[in-house]
């Protein structure tokens, strides 16, 4: 993949969840046309970090993945920051509850 090409991995702010996001970055790696995610981040203008945080909201539930590429977050509520911790926690069924609590206080 020409550098041109991995810019295209980021998209305009807006058109992309971020779980399309990081699902892209996530084959990018391991198609091997980045050998590192600090590799990513130089070739896409980014903190290794923001690829790592990223890359870890994979760690959500599929249930909360799915809910979140479904609606793109069509009101702009619920951001990354919201959902870091919940990628942390290791329980699925626990990411869900703590999910329709951030819902509903959001809402």
């Amino acid at each position: 993949m020409s550098h041109k090409d991995l810019l295209k991995v980021i998209p305009p702010k807006g058109t992309k969840s971020l779980i399309e996001q990081a699902r892209e970055w996530s084959q990018v790696l391991q198609r091997g046309e980045v050998k590192t995610q600090h590799e990513l981040a130089q070739r896409i203008g980014i903190t290794q970090p923001r690829v790592t945080h990223h890359l870890n909201l994979l760690r959500l539930a599929p249930a909360i993945q799915h809910y979140l590429l479904k609606t793109k977050d069509q009101h702009g509520w619920i951001r990354e920051r919201h959902l870091r911790p919940l990628a942390a926690i290791p329980d699925h069924n626990q990411q869900i509850a703590e999910f329709r609590r951030l819902l509903s206080d959001l809402s």
